[in-house]
């Protein structure tokens, strides 16, 4: 995300999970949800809106690709 923020391009964790936000934790009836954690922890998302043109969605793409292969 760091590398993506150098860049120009704004992301974030891809998942949000009601029962993680601070209004909701600890609450009555509030279980873990496993399977939406997992997706919390390991998704990304990318800026996605209408203003977009093919070009953007292009780079931001290849920005992606080149902050991946930066990590391994």
């Amino acid at each position: 995300m760091r590398r993506l923020l150098r860049a120009g391009i704004a992301s974030r964790a891809g998942v949000m999970t009601a029962h993680r936000e601070p209004a909701f934790a600890g609450g009555p009836g509030v279980e873990p949800l496993p399977r939406s954690e997992a997706a919390s922890d390991t998704s990304l998302a990318l800026p996605l809106h209408g203003g977009l043109s093919e070009d953007d969605c292009r780079s931001i793409a290849e920005t992606l690709q080149h902050a991946v292969a930066a990590l391994c």
